[in-house]
């Protein structure tokens, strides 16, 4: 007597696609455009080739065009019809408007981060040390430290939130932010007190209180521009 044949799940099969490992040549040629936007060595508006990116940088051209390419997508840099290149005017209303953008993604990823950073202390531990890092740089009058670090605190709150689509818009606008902190800590009245602001959200978010965080994270963001 024949047995019915007995149906079997087939395994997925596997995406033909590797995990990325490291950022690109051309991101990180990206990242390094952006940095030094943001200390000041390419001022906004400023015309930019990549031949000069290129030496600058120390690599061949090809790089240097597609990460100037990644930079016009997310509009940091605009190209006119003539082929020259400059970065886009960091005016009040931009910054301000970056400042309403981060509002609406952090009050959802640090108001979803508040749970983890109440009940898990290695998290929060995360935070001192990069509010520590903070410090050091306000010691040393290191406001460009102060912004890099001030990156990576929000960064690694909306890490923690577990929001894969919060993180991905986050990320998306967080080259306009490194630009927009170095333009702004010129314009605070007391940059050195900004650990200290951090140290507000870290309590908030170690409460583990979600309407707190999210109250906090908005005044935070906005502190700059209602002083204005």
């Amino acid at each position: 007597m024949n047995r019915p044949e007995t149906a079997t799940t087939a395994a997925p099969v596997a995406a033909g696609l590797s995990p990325i490992v490291r950022p690109t040549l051309a991101q990180r040629a990206a990242d390094a455009i952006i940095e030094a936007i943001a200390a000041g060595s390419i001022e906004p508006g400023e015309r930019l080739t990549d031949s000069d990116i290129a030496n600058r940088l120390g690599v061949s051209r090809n790089p240097v065009r597609e990460a100037m390419r990644i930079l016009e997508a997310q509009g940091i840099i605009v190209s006119n019809p003539h082929r020259s290149v400059h970065v886009i005017d960091f005016d009040q209303r931009k910054i301000d408007q970056i400042a309403q953008a981060r509002v609406a993604i952090e009050k959802i990823a640090f108001g979803q981060a508040a749970a983890a950073y109440g009940t898990n202390p290695e998290l929060v531990a995360e935070l001192d040390r990069i509010i520590e890092r903070m410090e050091q740089c306000a010691q040393r009058q290191d406001l460009n430290g102060i912004t890099r670090e001030d990156l990576a605190f929000h960064r690694a709150v909306c890490r923690v939130s577990d929001n894969q689509i919060a993180m991905t818009l986050w990320e998306t606008i967080a080259r306009h932010m490194r630009i927009s902190f170095n333009l702004e800590i010129h314009q605070d009245t007391s940059p050195r007190d900004i650990p200290h602001h951090h140290h507000v959200l870290r309590d908030a978010l170690a409460r583990g209180n979600k309407s707190e965080v999210e109250r906090e994270i908005e005044h935070h963001i906005l502190r700059l521009q209602r002083s204005m």
